[in-house]
């Protein structure tokens, strides 16, 4: 039995080598390339070069090595989930800048903060994105870990020091990095390597914003690629409701409570740039009405509602200007107003800027 098992193994071998080439030459999601690929579109982003037909990328480590290239500090900095992604200077013309990052956490907002402060730069507005599952201790949202140092370093700036010596933190740092390359051996992403194996492409300047590809801007905003920006409205009732029955919907899974745990955070975090005199802005995105409506009438995602109320309360007890809500009815957006179940679309955006600065103007 042995001596067959060593046959397997050795019979195996070969396999298992072109399996692991493939995946680190092919590399789909780019989790091998020693962060060349986000430094490389960074580099045309402060070349003043919007970059297109970029994909798979670490956009914390993008925002890391972004804000470490900055000449200048910006005025505004948006720190977001990709639900902020389409704020743009087009909304805001005083310098902006968007550190926007998929499925932001509370985490990330600490770490790419810090990386300004290492930078000694001190934006005078900070919009803060502000989602439902940022309150959910069970939203398995991990990416922040890309900046974990900084995360820590920026706890430590806040006092809160007992949040990062907890075990369970420190195990999910360690996972996150253990999974990376575990991908190496993964079937999956071999898969994956195998159907774009000689069609990779990769990311090129423009001056263009409407590009047929997904586009980076100078300002860190995004332009999505054709094939979303015109999707037809039969589709995005079917994203909407394709999203309200999958389990769970996008990371509010078992969301029981509120978390205290991120509740403090986001609390101190607030209170460490007021005393830096830093404008809070809270901005809160519209869902889409198939799925808000879901969060109305489902017992279990009733829970959605009671964060907007935390943020509406956070707001006033600080002083802080709130910008949109959770309830597209709020600003009579329609279906056509989405992508999909969470992501609306610029004339959204558009309308939720132009009711605020119609409000300030009154």
């Amino acid at each position: 039995m042995k001596k067959f098992m060593i046959k397997i193994a050795i019979l195996s071998l070969p396999v298992l080598i072109v399996l692991i080439s493939i995946n680190i030459y092919v590399d789909p999601a780019n989790l091998y390339t020693k962060e060349k690929y986000e430094k490389g579109i960074v580099e045309l982003l402060c070349d003043s070069f919007n970059v297109t037909n970029v994909y798979n990328y670490d956009e914390r480590l993008l925002q890391k090595h972004l804000i470490q290239c900055l000449h200048k500090e910006p005025e505004t900095v948006i720190l977001g989930s990709s639900r902020s992604m389409l704020i743009s200077s087009e909304f805001i013309s005083n310098g902006l800048l968007n550190n926007g990052v998929s499925g932001a956490t509370i985490q990330d907002y600490l770490a790419i903060y810090n990386l300004y402060q290492k930078r000694k730069f001190y934006p005078k507005t900070i919009i803060l994105g502000l989602e439902p599952w940022q309150l959910n201790d069970n939203c398995e949202q991990n990416r922040w870990t890309s900046l974990a140092n900084e995360y820590f370093e920026m706890l430590d700036n806040i006092g809160l020091q007992k949040y990062y010596q907890n075990l369970n933190i420190k195990i999910e740092v360690f996972k996150s990095k253990i999974d990376k390359y575990l991908q190496m051996v993964s079937f999956k992403y071999f898969q994956q390597s195998l159907s774009m194996l000689g069609s990779k492409t990769t990311y090129y300047p423009t001056k263009e914003i409407v590009n047929d590809n997904f586009t980076k801007q100078v300002d860190g905003s995004i332009y999505y690629d054709k094939k979303y920006r015109n999707i037809d409205s039969l589709e995005i009732i079917k994203a909407a409701n394709s999203l309200i029955h999958s389990k769970p919907i996008y990371s509010l899974g078992n969301f029981t409570k509120l978390s205290d745990t991120n509740i403090e955070i986001l609390e101190k975090f607030v209170q460490y740039l007021n005393k830096q005199n830093v404008e809070i802005i809270f901005f809160l995105a519209p869902y889409h009405p198939i799925v808000y409506d879901c969060f109305k009438t489902n017992d279990d995602l009733k829970i959605v509602l009671e964060t907007e109320k935390f943020y509406i309360d956070l707001a006033k007890k600080y002083n802080i200007k709130l910008i949109g809500s959770f309830n597209p009815n709020t600003y009579r957006l329609k279906n056509i107003d989405f992508f999909d179940g969470i992501h609306c679309k610029n004339n959204a955006i558009k309308v939720i800027f132009s009711e605020n600065n119609n409000k300030k103007k009154n």
